[in-house]
């Protein structure tokens, strides 16, 4: 099998731009789902004071 290395790089280019962009919408998610939670309970308020 003969593939071009630009084929090659353009491939993991892509694979690259789809994983990073699932992990910063993931994180993205968890960060307001742990807003939410500790918005939700004033102890972690005074806690963090």
């Amino acid at each position: 099998m003969d593939s071009s290395v630009l084929a090659q790089s353009i491939v993991l280019g892509f694979t690259q731009i789809v994983i990073s962009v699932n992990v910063n919408a993931l994180i993205a998610v968890m960060a307001g789902s742990i807003s939410t939670f500790l918005a939700s309970r004033p102890v972690w308020q005074i806690v963090q004071c």
